[in-house]
């Protein structure tokens, strides 16, 4: 249900709009005061990554849970600060992760508070007396039973109070989501890295003998100079690991930066309690999250490519059953319309000179234009009958039993709850051609089809007393499969040589 999605995001808003503002207003404010210094520079950088990673994070949720259109700010390979600050969707990115902070804080705990409130006067009855003094509603106690159950009825009031702000809260933050989380243009292509890593380690090395020189003819006790080196080599570092190829190496190459950067950090500082545990830590942890987000992508490929192979299999059938379509009406039903013209032309002119020879040119007609008119009949009942449509698969397949010249038999449940319109029409296109090969190829005396509807799907089989040994991969049971697949089903067939052959197709439907 959207409402209780929307419950959902206002409770995950408690936790993440927290530990955004915090993230951000720590970064922002770090980098801001050492913005002076090259130290700044990095973290700034590091900052609007991490609006990135945030806004990611906020769209998904967005999306799964309110179903809104939302996606981060487009990646930028490589440094490109001046680009990221320019960006306008990184701003409005930030814009959302702090009302997630400010909005989100109040209508999240206002929302999670009255559906609380309703959930608890609606369970009164049965915790109100573990309480010393019952539960204290401000004008009055429910102390005793039956003032519990008496504000039963206010608790459910309540609660709809609730489910009607949650549907108010979705369309609020939905709305947010889809006017803050978008992506303008995509990133310009960055320029070469080498001649561009050349001019920062040159930079880099011109400033740093600058402060060693300095600080050798100032004061040569204070260790600041390693310090500025320090930072230097970290923004020299982080342009280089942008190079370093495919999107996992060059994520592999920042961490190390980074652990390295604290490792630097922590010897300058003289050593001591050893801090730089906690961001390797950190640094795991990003790698465990990113191994489990990959796996998951991993696992859903196989899905992907299966849904990528069922599409191109319907598109088959289909193209396959239009061809039939038109084969028939060419061969059959337009070739007896033909004629039907050519012996009332024939018959016109003998009207006078020949009455009796234009008479039976006109009953020729007639015969011709009976025979087009059950030809049409036969190829429109092989599309969909209409007694499928208005008695069900069981009738429509009872139907076409009878006209079969191989005695069948037809079991199943009529009262049972109908499965959606293309089911049925899949469920009458497995049938239809079981019954077909069935004729044509196995020389059976007997052949019995079972119809159960379970609460998930339906089930369908066909089974002949034939000479058996059917080829899964032939052209007809390639069909069936493809009609079946096509809804998520799946299609059996067990053919022995000289056992018959039993073809089972389960086709998933609605519980309803």
């Amino acid at each position: 249900m959207q409402q209780s999605r929307a419950f959902a995001h206002a409770v995950s808003g408690l936790v993440l709009g927290a530990v955004w503002f915090s993230v951000l207003v720590t970064l922002w404010a770090t980098g801001a005061g050492m913005a002076i210094t090259l130290l700044g520079l990095p973290i700034i950088w590091a900052t609007l990554v991490s609006v990135r990673w945030m806004a990611g994070v906020e769209a998904w949720l967005a999306h799964a849970l309110l179903g809104a259109q939302a996606r981060p700010p487009a990646r930028r390979p490589g440094w490109q600060l001046l680009a990221r600050l320019r960006d306008p969707s990184v701003w409005r990115a930030q814009v959302y992760l702090l009302a997630r902070f400010a909005l989100g804080l109040a209508t999240g705990a206002a929302l999670v508070s009255v559906a609380a409130t309703g959930l608890g006067l609606l369970t009164a009855p049965l915790w109100y007396w573990a309480l010393p003094h019952g539960i204290e509603l401000g004008l009055f106690d429910v102390d005793r039973a039956w003032i519990a159950f008496a504000v039963i009825p206010a608790g459910a009031i309540v609660l709809a109070l609730a489910w009607w702000l949650a549907g108010v809260y979705g369309a609020l933050w939905r709305g947010l989501a889809e006017r803050l989380l978008t992506a303008d243009d995509a990133a310009s292509p960055a320029p070469a890295l080498m001649p561009r890593l050349r001019v920062t380690a040159a930079a880099a090395l011109a400033v740093e003998a600058v402060c060693v020189l300095v600080w050798g003819l100032t004061d040569t006790h204070s260790p600041w100079v390693g310090w500025t080196a320090l930072g230097l080599a970290l923004a020299v570092a982080l342009q280089a690991s942008t190079g370093a190829g495919s999107p996992a190496r060059v994520r592999a190459a920042v961490k190390a930066t980074l652990l390295a950067t604290c490792l630097g950090a922590w010897a300058l500082a003289g050593g001591g309690y050893f801090w730089p545990a906690w961001p390797a830590l950190g640094v795991a942890a990003w790698v465990l999250i990113e191994q489990l987000v990959g796996l998951g992508a991993r696992s859903q490929a196989p899905r992907v490519a299966e849904l990528t192979r069922t599409r191109a299999g319907v598109v088959g059938a289909q193209e396959d059953e239009l061809r039939r379509i038109e084969r028939d009406l060419h061969d059959g039903a337009q070739a007896r319309l033909v004629s039907v013209a050519m012996s009332l032309g024939l018959a016109e002119e003998r009207l006078e000179r020949d009455p009796e020879g234009a008479r039976e040119l006109v009953a020729e007609a007639q015969t011709h234009a009976r025979t087009a008119i059950r030809e049409l009949r036969d190829l429109a009942r092989g599309i969909a009958p209409p007694v499928l449509a208005d008695r069900g698969l069981q009738a429509a397949i009872a139907a076409l039993a009878s006209t079969s010249p191989i005695p069948v038999s037809v079991e199943g449940d009529e009262q049972a709850t109908r499965p959606s319109a293309a089911v049925e029409r899949a469920g009458y296109f497995v049938a239809a051609e079981a019954l077909a090969n069935a004729a044509k190829h196995a020389g059976a005396g007997r052949i019995d089809i079972r119809l159960a509807r379970r609460p998930d799907r339906l089930e369908i089989e066909v089974a002949d007393d034939g000479r058996g040994g059917a080829d899964p991969g032939g052209s007809g049971l390639v069909g069936l499969r493809r009609r079946v697949e096509a809804l998520d089903g799946t299609l059996e067939v067990d053919s022995p040589a000289g056992a018959g052959t039993t073809i089972r197709a389960f086709l998933p439907c609605a519980s309803s």
